[in-house]
């Protein structure tokens, strides 16, 4: 769904067996990929954070617990505005906010987002 230019971190909506996946995955400068993945709900919004900070890979739906694995620093770089591509095929997905940040963020900062974008699509809160 999104990347940066060189491909090598993202987020990816899947389908496998009928059930849908958001997947995060970084390929790192030694070449090992980590890849992290949640269960979604079709035809709700919900809202995915993925986060790479602390040589954690990190992903969470609806501010739930994080599927993390051990990956360190992507083998690529972002321009001062990630990401660099958005991707969309087929209609199902639907993109209603799409926030990055270029710097560690907190759990409290990432949590005060999730709020903010979960309101806006009208999300019945989690917290």
């Amino acid at each position: 769904m999104f990347a940066d230019a060189q491909q090598n971190f993202g987020l990816l909506v899947s389908e496998d067996a009928g059930q849908v996946y958001v997947r995060g995955g970084n390929l790192n400068a030694s070449f090992s990929e980590a890849i992290v993945t949640q269960p979604v709900t079709r035809s709700q919004f919900f809202v995915v954070t993925l986060s790479h900070q602390s040589n954690q890979l990190r992903l969470r739906v609806n501010g739930g617990a994080w599927a993390t694995q051990a990956s360190s620093t992507t083998n690529g770089t972002f321009s001062s505005s990630p990401p660099q591509s958005v991707l969309a095929t087929g209609s199902a997905v639907e993109l209603a906010h799409l926030a990055t940040f270029n710097t560690a963020q907190t759990d409290a900062a990432i949590s005060a987002v999730e709020h903010w974008l979960a309101l806006d699509v009208g999300i019945t809160p989690w917290w």
